[in-house]
């Protein structure tokens, strides 16, 4: 069995009033690293990625990426946000309500 197929992931990257910039680069820069470990395509891993910050935000939904590639790159053009109140349970709630959903991507099983 292939632990990566079909596996939708979403990464939650900080940016609250208390994530400095140098710190949010380096989340920035992990989350591009484990990216790039992962098969991502279609048929095997999906990958999301969000701003945990006041009104969160998805930086690209599931289905809209179809390669790690694709992800790197939305990444990489990610600049640092202005400094907002941590809002990690209005985040979780949005990653669960508005990006892992059938609409925006996510595989059911």
């Amino acid at each position: 069995c292939d632990p990566f197929k079909t596996q939708d992931v979403v990464f939650v990257l900080s940016a609250s009033g208390q994530t400095t910039e140098p710190v949010f680069n380096r989340f920035v820069s992990a989350t591009i690293s484990m990216i790039r470990l992962l098969p991502a395509g279609t048929d095997t891993v999906r990958v999301g990625a969000a701003l945990l910050q006041t009104i969160p935000e998805a930086v690209f939904q599931l289905g809209q990426q179809l390669s790690s590639a694709f992800a790197v790159q939305m990444l990489q053009g990610l600049t640092y946000p202005d400094r907002r109140a941590t809002a990690t349970g209005q985040t979780l709630e949005f990653v669960a309500e508005r990006m892992l959903t059938p609409l925006m991507g996510r595989r059911s099983g």
